[in-house]
């Protein structure tokens, strides 16, 4: 899905069997039968939410401070967020979503509790895509984790239509993660750099010209130093590329970043690094995600060094 354009309305079925569309109609919708019920809980739950249904105590309290920043959140209280958002036209909806996914942007103001009140209005259209995926281990997990990155990652200066295009990329991710998606990794680059680094530095070789290697090293080391990531992301990033040589059977490359945010593979590299797999995926995704937006301007500030 390209920035700026919301998901496809040609209503073509894809290898999951859903139309592409349906993304529009759930994004509010919390379903009510109990099973779906059950799985927006779910989530809620995986996003450290004490409840799925009453908002949240932070952004209650920002809520007032923020209506006097941003008239177009005048029209609704925290507490009736939800319930108006099923009511009211798209534009409308959207035009309170924009203001919170650029609060809640890291590229906007950063906001934490505008995050959690982003995530917290599309629970019930999370919950509902972690109905169609029950079948699959983790998937609230991976539905609520990816729900957290997208509402962080919103591409708030070039997108509309908060809740479809939220939802829609949430929905991709999880279905590349579980291996059911035919769109390309934006992510694959950088792990073809990796895997080159892992082969270079298996290999003992002491070559005349920059190897894979060292360019992946000069790479994090600026990245360190421009604050674009930290160090202990630079050292978890050099973790994840030595265990994808010495632990390939985890990688599965045609998932969620070349498979660096795999069960499997997050699991082994927890183990090396002594933290839990769920803070490996979301670290490992947040750092990738930092170095591909500051990619071309990190290569120049090399080329100019060197």
């Amino acid at each position: 899905m390209s920035p700026g354009r919301s998901v496809d309305n040609a209503g073509r079925l894809d290898r999951t069997g859903d139309k592409p569309n349906y993304i529009d109609l759930i994004a509010f919708c919390g379903r009510e039968d109990r099973g779906r019920r059950n799985e927006m809980r779910s989530v809620g739950r995986e996003l450290d939410f004490a409840s799925s249904e009453a908002v949240p105590g932070e952004v209650e309290a920002a809520w007032p401070g923020w209506q006097e920043l941003h008239p177009e959140l005048r029209v609704v209280d925290a507490s009736g967020l939800r319930a108006w958002l099923k009511q009211v036209p798209g534009e409308e909806s959207d035009r309170v979503l924009c203001v919170l996914a650029r609060r809640a942007s890291e590229q906007g103001d950063d906001d934490h509790a505008a995050r959690v009140a982003l995530v917290w209005a599309l629970l019930p259209g999370a919950g509902y895509l972690a109905s169609r995926y029950r079948h699959v281990p983790n998937s609230n997990f991976m539905v609520a984790e990816q729900l957290w990155i997208q509402a962080s990652q919103f591409p708030w200066r070039k997108a509309s239509k908060v809740a479809a295009n939220v939802l829609a990329k949430v929905r991709n991710e999880v279905l590349r993660e579980i291996g059911a998606s035919t769109r390309p990794d934006p992510a694959e680059r950088l792990n073809a750099s990796a895997i080159q680094y892992v082969d270079t530095w298996r290999s003992h070789i002491a070559p005349t010209e920059p190897t894979g290697a060292d360019e992946l090293h000069d790479l994090l080391d600026h990245a360190v130093d421009t604050q674009v990531i930290s160090p202990w992301d630079r050292a978890l990033l050099l973790v994840a590329v030595d265990v994808g040589y010495d632990a390939s059977w985890a990688l599965k490359r045609d998932s969620c970043l070349g498979g660096f945010t795999g069960n499997a593979f997050s699991a082994v590299v927890a183990e090396r690094v002594g933290c839990s797999a769920r803070t490996v995926r979301r670290r490992i995704h947040l750092a990738i995600r930092a170095l591909r937006d500051r990619l071309p301007h990190l290569l120049d500030e090399i080329r100019d060094a060197a």
